[in-house]
């Protein structure tokens, strides 16, 4: 368990510019939609998605999901596995559901909702 904390952490770290451009851009783009209807329709399918994502990179990283080809391999660059495969998944999923249940309470909370 605590390969996987450290796996994470490695892996926000090395993330943090991209993640942090796409988190404002998704925040915004989601006040602006969540306005609308149909904009609230699309938030919770993006919602499901990014959930969907999280939970297969979570039980791909915990080796609950394996594939014949994961330890057939002879060789892992950087003592990569499907543990890192799994994370790499995992922390994007959650940085955006992240953004996207944020930018949705601080609307609701403006009262920006028609």
């Amino acid at each position: 368990m605590l390969s996987l904390l450290t796996d994470m952490g490695i892996q926000l770290l090395l993330g943090i510019p991209f993640y942090s451009i796409f988190w404002v851009v998704t925040f915004a783009f989601v006040r602006w939609c969540v306005k609308w209807k149909a904009g609230r329709i699309f938030c919770g399918i993006v919602l499901l998605g990014l959930s969907a994502g999280l939970i297969y990179g979570l039980l791909r990283a915990t080796g609950l999901i394996l594939y014949p080809d994961d330890k057939a391999r002879s060789y892992y660059f950087f003592d990569t596995s499907f543990r890192t495969v799994g994370i790499k998944l995992a922390v994007p999923c959650v940085l955006e559901l992240a953004a996207v249940l944020s930018a949705a309470s601080s609307s609701i909370q403006n009262k920006e909702i028609q």
